[in-house]
């Protein structure tokens, strides 16, 4: 995220080496954030590996003479299969709804925490204050997803802060910035600045994912949003939670729509008050 809210996402494939014992990573940038396109395509990069280096480079140059394709429509990409020696085709699809379901993990944030700990998260969202998600490197996908799905919550309003799912050991520092941010980092990782946390007198929200515990916070976040709305979300997700472990996308589904319908019914009226000035008021 730079200084003007403009984000880079990294899209990381660690594939194992055909020739020494270390990994190998695909790793693609890109301004447009769609996990499901960018990691189709990066399953199909794997698969393609275990085949030779020639069949990677004819699919990825097969990738790059096509446009990224419009929300809810896909792309077919043609290439050489080295075994058959015959062109297959590869169909990659972008989502409709991308920015707000994808990768997302909506139900399993509510199987972890209880529901006033999530209104916690959403309600420090929407203030823009410092947040920070933490767990151990044995849950490393479960903590990406989580963050990107607080980053979420809002939708359609959009996180402009810092936002880093998941924070290199190189960059651990970064959680000691005083500007908001929505960063995941690894508890293990966290030991480095563990004491320059303690001694930090800027607030921040600190969550660790395995205990499902909160290690820091403002005080304040019971009182953040108006008790009538707080109760009609409380009681939205509880209704919601009884559904929950059916389907994943159905429960990223429902558990979005919630805070859907509450960020409209809180925004949708805005219009009505908002006062149309006919010239400049004079001095």
């Amino acid at each position: 995220t730079d200084v003007t809210g403009e984000r880079q996402h990294g899209y990381c494939k660690r594939v194992h080496s055909r020739d020494s014992v270390q990994p190998q990573v695909y790793c693609i940038i890109s301004k447009l954030g769609c996990f499901a396109l960018y990691g189709r395509l990066l399953s199909k990069l794997e698969e393609l590996y275990s085949v030779s280096d020639a069949a990677v480079k004819g699919f990825l140059t097969g990738c790059i003479s096509h446009n990224i394709p419009a929300p809810g429509s896909q792309v077919t990409v043609s290439h050489l299969n080295h075994r058959t020696g015959q062109f297959e085709e590869v169909v990659i699809e972008r989502p409709m709804d991308g920015q707000r379901l994808e990768h997302v993990q909506l139900g399993g944030l509510l199987q972890i925490l209880q529901i006033e700990q999530v209104i916690q998260l959403f309600a420090s969202v929407l203030l823009e204050r410092r947040i920070l998600i933490s767990s151990s490197h044995h849950h490393l996908s479960r903590l990406s997803g989580c963050v990107s799905s607080i980053a979420t919550l809002t939708y359609p309003l959009q996180w402009e802060c810092i936002f880093i799912p998941m924070l290199p050991r190189q960059m651990i520092h970064a959680v000691l910035a005083p500007t908001p941010f929505l960063i995941g980092a690894l508890a293990e990782d966290l030991r480095e600045v563990e004491r320059d946390l303690a001694q930090e007198e800027e607030p921040m929200l600190h969550l660790n994912l395995d205990t499902g515990q909160f290690i820091s916070c403002y005080g304040d976040e019971e009182t953040l949003l108006p008790p009538k709305s707080r109760e009609m979300l409380r009681r939205a997700l509880g209704e919601a939670v009884f559904d929950l472990g059916v389907d994943e996308e159905r429960d990223n589904r429902a558990i979005s729509e919630v805070f859907l319908l509450f960020m409209y019914k809180i925004l949708g009226h805005y219009k009505n008050h908002l006062v149309s000035v006919g010239r400049r008021p004079s001095v």
